[in-house]
């Protein structure tokens, strides 16, 4: 997942001993997805020289993919949309990092081809090694992707030995589950009065889902 620092977090991956822990589970085969911080400490090094994050100049990565990072002032926070390079699966999701990061060039290729809504200026992200076994992205929310989700999901099944799995419609079904605890809500609390307390003008029976565009 993302990192709020990732210097330290780099340092302190290495000295509870989980950066041995997560090279040697890739190593023996294992599918690793770093997004965001997470992205830029599977690299092999992270470089802060305006002092962003730390006072430390720069710090090793765990050197499962090549690429190195430079950390900068600027935050970059954009809406993104695009394709999976690596599995042709339409994602969407968000970027807010502060760091550029490049390929050193000896392997892998770019994990996704993405674009801001409504702007067809398109560029690459991230970067996958071995058909996809290591990869990395600055794109929040890939996983809430259900193509891209499902096809993640199954490589693991089909590595497993077990079938093949539908995705479920991941943001959907999760304002169902918003209306069935708002459901339950209101069948065992008495939501007029909670309504009059707070002076808000909601109406009873209001679903999550009726709002979902």
């Amino acid at each position: 997942p993302g990192a709020k620092n990732v210097m330290e977090d780099g340092v302190w991956l290495a000295r509870t001993g989980w950066k041995q822990v997560i090279s040697r589970f890739a190593k023996g085969g294992g599918r690793v997805l770093g997004i965001c911080g997470g992205y830029q400490l599977l690299g092999e090094r992270i470089k802060d020289p305006f002092g962003v994050e730390s006072k430390r100049n720069q710090v090793k990565g765990m050197g499962l993919l090549p690429i190195t990072t430079i950390l900068e002032g600027q935050k970059v926070v954009q809406r993104v949309t695009g394709i999976c390079l690596l599995n042709q699966k339409r994602v969407n999701g968000y970027e807010i990092h502060m760091g550029r990061t490049r390929s050193l060039g000896r392997e892998g290729e770019p994990f996704l081809k993405i674009h801001p809504p409504g702007d067809k200026t398109t560029w690459t992200d991230g970067w996958f090694v071995n058909g996809g076994q290591i990869s990395g992205t600055y794109v929040h929310g890939v996983l809430d992707s259900p193509g891209f989700r499902g096809d993640f999901i199954n490589t693991l099944r089909r590595a497993k030995g077990l079938k093949e799995r539908a995705s479920s419609q991941g943001r959907l079904a999760r304002f169902h589950q918003y209306d069935r605890l708002a459901d339950h809500f209101e069948a065992h609390c008495d939501v007029e009065k909670i309504l009059t307390y707070l002076s808000a003008k909601v109406s009873k029976g209001t679903k999550v889902s009726d709002q979902v565009v």
